[in-house]
């Protein structure tokens, strides 16, 4: 069965304004023979059903026959849902759901094609590569007693593969390259308290790789590349290891040896990768997207003056993450059922100003030029309200706007929140990249250069969008936002 935990909650209150922020989290529980629930730690779902969307891939062979799988035995559960034992999330092939092994080793031969394409332009004479990705570590809070773990997104990009301590390696040349997962090895005494371990031949038929070996052997296995090679490239990233002890004890000391010709790394390749969504990268999209569209329109239909006061307006940005991807919605609504005069009028300007912005929203934009566009119609409307002086305009409009909306209209959303931060806001939008579209105004309970009636009120819409090549998909479209629709459903609570 599916369990839905809320992680965190936060009300933050200010003058007219309540902001209330919540963050999901969900474990995917499973029950065997002796009927014990058992929680996998590494799947984050808010999912209770399986939909019928089987991706070109799916009905594609790969590397790892069929016959190759382990025997459906219930006794036998990996670090994460497979196929044969949560056949109600996963069908054949698939690595997550939705995406099968055969998309994970498309992405991997997409990135060793841009690795040699970039060495040609710097290192014509190397021909040889070693890629060295590592998964993320297990954190504690004390002694052992674990945070909720969350693999490195890159990780997951490459292989799907959800365990700690583990390691993806890829030797290419220019004709051909092979892939190495190195995992956690097979441990009774450690999966009794830990949960179950895929091991070597779990890792081989999970996830299709070329081969898979005990983490423990990394040191050796780069020892002997070393013996036999020369004047290669190691794409790997140092500048921040995701895994200090192993950097420090193992990858360091192989990149001390200088038998390389240079060192890059694969962060900038990897996520300007993940920024472009595959279709069944879209299909999870849209169903993150729909999940907290409906989370937040039952807390909308539910919210009653507490904690907070009757009069006053919510504030809640939220969503989930389902199989690695996540949605990122805002919605401002009153808690009375009803917004004041003034709240409508500024929730009426941002609700403007953000579906002008999402009218924008084709190939070939930037989030930067979205966000110019949004500065001066938000200038605009606030000159209509009298809160900032009518004879402002250019520069000297966006300064005095800034303090109103001091942050961005839009980020890159995907595996992270604010996804492929490393990729600048100046490039052009292409179709399949998704993006959040999120205005706001808020008014300093303590401006005295603004109207009495606005003071304390703060108001942002948020969605999130699909680029295509004709409109915009709005994916988090199921919330109401228009505010009769928001006070009709209001009126619907008991």
């Amino acid at each position: 069965m599916i369990s839905c935990l809320i992680m965190a909650a936060s009300i933050v209150k200010s003058g007219g304004s309540t902001k209330l922020r919540l963050f999901y989290n969900c474990a995917t529980q499973s029950h065997s023979k002796t009927g014990v629930v058992k929680k996998c730690e590494h799947v984050q779902s808010f999912c209770t059903h399986r939909t019928n969307h089987q991706c070109a891939h799916d009905k594609s062979g790969d590397n790892v026959p069929t016959s190759k799988l382990p025997k459906k035995d219930t006794a036998r559960y990996y670090g994460q849902p497979a196929p044969h034992t949560h056949p109600h999330l996963l069908q054949n092939k698939e690595v997550t759901p939705g995406i099968g092994r055969l998309e994970y080793s498309h992405r991997r031969q997409r990135f060793i094609e841009e690795v040699i394409r970039r060495s040609q332009r710097k290192h014509d004479a190397v021909t040889r590569h070693i890629v060295l990705i590592p998964s993320a570590v297990r954190q504690y809070m004390t002694n052992d007693i674990p945070y909720v773990f969350r693999q490195n997104t890159d990780f997951w990009y490459m292989c799907g593969f959800l365990e700690p301590d583990s390691v993806l390696l890829i030797e290419a040349t220019r004709s051909k390259n092979i892939t190495t997962l190195f995992v956690p090895p097979r441990n009774a005494s450690r999966e009794l308290w830990d949960g179950a371990r895929a091991g070597t031949d779990g890792a081989l038929a999970l996830t299709g790789v070329d081969q898979a070996l005990s983490f423990d052997e990394l040191e050796k296995y780069l020892k002997a590349y070393l013996k036999g090679s020369r004047n290669f490239g190691i794409w790997y990233d140092y500048v921040a290891p995701v895994n200090p002890t192993l950097h420090s004890n193992v990858i360091r000391k192989f990149i001390m040896e200088e038998r390389q010709a240079f060192v890059e790394q694969c962060r900038p390749i990897v996520q300007r990768q993940r920024l472009v969504k595959s279709p069944a990268e879209a299909e999870l999209m849209r169903r993150t997207c729909q999940i907290a569209a409906e989370a937040m329109t039952e807390t909308m239909k539910f919210s009653y003056p507490q904690l907070i006061q009757d009069g006053q307006l919510v504030l809640m940005d939220g969503g989930c993450e389902l199989f690695g991807y996540n949605s990122d919605l805002t919605r401002t609504w009153p808690i009375s059922g009803s917004f004041s005069e003034p709240q409508l009028s500024l929730y009426e300007a941002v609700l403007e100003v953000q579906k002008s912005c999402l009218n924008l929203c084709t190939p070939g934009v930037s989030l930067d030029s979205l966000y110019k566009e949004m500065c001066l119609m938000t200038g605009e409307k606030l000159k209509q309200l009298g809160i900032l002086a009518r004879d402002l305009s250019g520069n000297d409009l966006l300064k005095a706007m800034y303090p109103y909306c001091p942050h961005h209209l839009s980020h890159y959303l995907g595996m992270d929140i604010h996804d492929c931060s490393d990729i600048p806001r100046s490039i052009p939008l292409e179709p399949g990249m998704v993006i959040t579209i999120e205005p706001g105004i808020y008014v300093p309970e303590k401006d005295q250069n603004a109207p009495e009636e606005f003071r304390g009120i703060g108001i942002r819409i948020e969605d999130d969008v699909l680029i295509t090549d004709n409109v915009a998909e709005v994916m988090t479209s199921g919330c109401p936002k228009h505010p009769d629709q928001i006070e009709r459903l209001q009126q619907t609570r008991q």
